[in-house]
């Protein structure tokens, strides 16, 4: 599951701030992924400082391939702004074989792999 990201700043201790902290874009990439679910609470109105919401409602990717019985996995958890339709996106669990953040540059720089 490959999903585009754009804004991202990098927080103390990750690679990326031996170049800024950001922001960045580029690509949350995961293979192997088991399932993915996130809550989304979308924005009533133009401006993402507005207060009125509406009812957040939860969103199930997939279907996934079936993994192998016994493949290792994690959960990688991750929060923020969604472009279209302007919400934003809470307590998004992915569970995955493995995980990483690919900059527009191509270059892998975080990569978290159980196999």
């Amino acid at each position: 599951m490959r999903v585009p990201v754009k804004g991202v700043f990098a927080l103390r201790g990750h690679p990326l701030l031996k170049e800024s902290d950001g922001p960045y874009q580029g690509w949350l990439v995961f293979e192997n992924v088991i399932d993915s679910n996130r809550t989304v609470t979308e924005y009533i109105g133009e401006s993402r400082a507005t207060k009125n919401f509406k009812e957040p409602y939860d969103i199930k990717d997939g279907p996934f391939l079936p993994q192998a019985t016994g493949s290792a996995t994690a959960e990688f958890a991750f929060e923020g702004l969604q472009i279209e339709p302007r919400a934003w996106i809470d307590n998004w669990i992915v569970r995955a074989g493995s995980f990483e953040l690919v900059i527009d540059s191509g270059e892998p720089v975080e990569s978290f792999d159980l196999g």
